[in-house]
């Protein structure tokens, strides 16, 4: 399981227990973010990939399904394009289709402030926790309305004994990322991917804004060249859906895993 940009491996922490019950899983933190460590450079996706293929066989994994969320979508892609041989299937949760360099009149500049992380000095932990206490989290589940969903996201940061807080994955590493995805075109690559991939895309009512133009756009083209794929709307839905609506996507997994969809 891979997180998307500024978050870490706790974005699984609802939906994982349900897996593993029946499934091995494994969450891990990305270059740069979580616990893991920090260097100042490697955040382009042939670097981030490689750090992905290192992962799997130093664990001695055998044939996983990767499944990505937002820019760990994205690090899934390339992983499927560049590693075939290493992976059995994919599942994109909000991810894998971005690709930024197609926004109608964008650019890497406003793309560098657009993407940006926030800046947190002057900001305390009870402030942030404050924040979220009053944050809309959509239509819930039952485990994610009995979880603490602020510690989740508590975990993207580090508090300091006088309540100070810095992201843990620092702005300089982070808009590292941003450019990378200026020249990354996940339309280029999906007629490459070999593996069944299921593609669960996040949405909240009718939206008509140039973002969700340009989703289904891709999600069309996802449908059209990637080889053995499934695709499906999940509504209601907030980008974090992991810690929205797990049990919708655990249902999903364990239907398609069981089913066969992602082979034998």
């Amino acid at each position: 399981m891979l997180h998307g940009l500024a978050s870490n491996s706790r974005i699984w922490d609802l939906l994982a227990p349900i897996l593993a019950k029946n499934f091995s899983v494994i969450a891990v933190d990305q270059r740069g973010h979580g616990k893991s460590d920090k260097p100042d450079t490697g955040y382009d996706f042939d670097t981030v990939t490689n750090d992905v293929v290192g992962f799997i066989n130093a664990l001695k994994l055998k044939n996983p399904i990767v499944v990505g969320h937002s820019w760990g979508g994205s690090v899934a892609l390339c992983l499927a394009t560049q590693r075939p041989d290493l992976i059995s299937g994919l599942c994109f949760v909000d991810g894998g289709l971005i690709e930024i360099s197609r926004t109608p009149g964008n650019s890497l500049e406003k793309a560098l402030v657009n993407m940006a992380p926030p800046l947190w000095e002057g900001v305390s932990a009870s402030d942030v926790r404050e924040r979220l206490k009053r944050r809309d989290w959509g239509e819930q589940d039952d485990t994610s309305t009995s979880a603490n969903l602020e510690e989740i996201v508590m975990a993207n940061l580090e508090t300091h004994p006088d309540g100070s807080i810095n992201a843990r994955l620092s702005r300089k590493n982070h808009l590292e990322v941003v450019k990378a995805f200026w020249n990354h075109k996940p339309s280029k690559l999906f007629e490459h991917i070999r593996c069944p991939t299921l593609i669960l895309s996040a949405r909240m009512g009718s939206e008509n804004t140039d973002r969700q133009v340009l989703k289904n756009e891709l999600l069309n083209e996802a449908a059209q060249k990637i080889a053995i794929n499934k695709s499906m709307w999940l509504e209601n839905s907030i980008h974090d859906v992991p810690i929205q609506r797990p049990e919708l996507l655990a249902s999903i997994l364990t239907n398609n895993i069981e089913s066969g969809f992602f082979g034998e």
